[in-house]
């Protein structure tokens, strides 16, 4: 019954699409997530956007992995940006839903995970070229905080703030 309750939010939330001519589609990964990569833990994430006017809904895939404690997270998120002052580029947005789930030898034993974040950055659009930076406050009701210890203590690019720099490409 959740599932269908879910189903019929997005749903909703994705009617205004249909009827909008002027959708444009974009991909993006994370730069700041390069530094993972000279740490023990890697970190690959990914961001499938669609923005109508002055709303977005990105859908976000990010890969987290320690190669010494063999344990890994896969976490989905389903975000809404909304552009107050469009011409400016500033947006703020909230996740609908944020999941988690750990793979490995020595993941938790709760191995599912939800939780959530609020956004707020400027989109840089160039041609076909975009940046943003971003400031993510993860769990801003504090509601789930025994799974953000979970994280945080298995990886660090799961702190209550940080700091991302999204690049990507207009489809």
């Amino acid at each position: 019954m959740a599932k269908l309750k879910f189903i019929m939010v997005l749903l909703l939330l994705l009617l205004p699409l249909l009827s909008v001519s002027a959708v444009s589609y974009y991909i993006a990964a994370d730069a700041v997530a390069t530094d993972s990569f000279f740490l023990s833990g890697k970190r690959i994430p990914l961001e499938f956007s669609i923005r109508s006017g002055s709303m977005r809904y990105a859908f976000s895939l990010s890969y987290n992995f320690d190669l010494e404690s063999d344990i890994a997270i896969l976490d989905t998120s389903f975000r809404l940006d909304y552009y107050p002052f469009d011409s400016l580029g500033f947006f703020i947005g909230v996740d609908a839903i944020r999941y988690g789930r750990f793979f490995g030898h020595f993941s938790p034993p709760e191995r599912n995970v939800f939780f959530s974040s609020i956004t707020a950055g400027w989109t840089f659009s160039f041609s076909y070229f975009y940046f943003e930076p971003r400031i993510y406050i993860t769990d801003p009701a504090m509601l789930v905080s025994e799974s953000l210890d979970i994280l945080k203590k298995y990886f660090l690019s799961y702190m209550d703030i940080y700091a991302s720099l999204l690049v990507g490409v207009k489809l």
